[in-house]
């Protein structure tokens, strides 16, 4: 699926939330769900994330759209691996598309006017360290 059509199927299904003009959660797969341990091999996935799960949940219940994003090629497969272990059926997708919030276990939280470069480039020659950035 190209981003046109991953565009036009997150519009499609978008539902509106009281508070918020854009009511989609975009969840990382790798490290949020999924626990992963190295490079992505086709098919090969971790164990489940029992707070991973409990966070679809809690944002489903919210009135939020949730929409899973993977760098994986194999949507499909991320697809089939969810339901298999009891996630609702989501939106999977590889492409990175608009949402009121990202959750991602390798992001950088980021203030323009509170953080600080030389704290986010530890973070990215280190992405498993846990740094008190300033946001």
């Amino acid at each position: 699926m190209n981003i046109i059509e991953t565009m036009q199927c997150i519009k499609e299904k978008a539902i509106t939330h009281p508070d918020s003009e854009d009511a989609t959660v975009l969840i990382d797969f790798d490290g949020v769900l999924s626990e992963s341990s190295g490079p992505f091999l086709r098919g090969h996935f971790g164990p489940p994330i029992p707070e991973g799960l409990k966070l679809v949940r809690l944002c489903l219940q919210h009135g939020y759209q949730v929409v899973i994003f993977t760098a994986r090629k194999e949507t499909d497969l991320v697809s089939n691996w969810l339901g298999r272990q009891g996630f609702p059926h989501m939106f999977v997708t590889n492409h990175k598309v608009p949402a009121s919030s990202y959750v991602d276990d390798r992001a950088i939280p980021w203030n323009a006017k509170k953080s600080k470069a030389d704290d986010a480039i530890k973070f990215v020659k280190d992405p498993r360290s846990t740094l008190k950035l300033h946001v």
